[in-house]
């Protein structure tokens, strides 16, 4: 009677556990805003990126990640006050989160635009699809503009290369 039980109970706390992940792995549309303002620089040759982070949603934000490229070479980084913003190369993402720090009390609570988050880079705006989670663990994607190459840009410059050589040849 006792094992007859435990693998009840078993089967219950399983059934509970696959609906809390199938909960945590939803992915959803505007609970989160991210806004982009891009600015060249022609003196440094590098494009300026702030960022403006709005929660549509009804929870709180723990993190919001947006793809970069390993070339990125972001520099200048710059968050919000009491938030951070990381560059990870390896991963190629720009993390924004809360710094938990608690003599900042700073959220991305909802109904909140935190901003700026600024960094510079030499790759050309495109439009990449974000991922922010809430606390509870759902997902939510939208699109914004952030410095990932464009594949015609490079080719673009390879080719403005080749054609540069070939010339100095034929006048050598």
């Amino acid at each position: 009677m006792k094992a007859k039980y435990l693998i009840k109970r078993t089967n219950i706390l399983s059934v509970a556990l696959g609906m809390i992940a199938a909960v945590s792995v939803t992915t959803a549309q505007a609970a989160v805003n991210v806004i982009s303002d891009v600015t060249f620089d022609s003196t440094t040759n590098l494009y300026r990126y702030s960022y403006s982070i709005q929660n549509t949603g009804l929870l709180d934000l723990i993190l919001l990640t947006i793809p970069t490229d390993s070339l990125a070479n972001v520099t200048n980084i710059s968050p919000a006050t009491g938030f951070s913003l990381t560059y990870d190369r390896i991963a190629q993402v720009n993390s924004f989160f809360e710094d938990n720090d608690i003599f900042t009390d700073n959220t991305f609570a909802p109904g909140l635009t935190v901003s700026p988050f600024v960094f510079n880079s030499p790759l050309a705006p495109l439009s990449v699809t974000y991922t922010a989670f809430d606390v509870s663990g759902a997902e939510f994607s939208g699109t914004t503009v952030s410095p990932i190459p464009e594949t015609s840009s490079a080719l673009l410059g390879g080719v403005a290369i080749i054609a540069a050589v070939a010339r100095r040849r034929r006048n050598s």
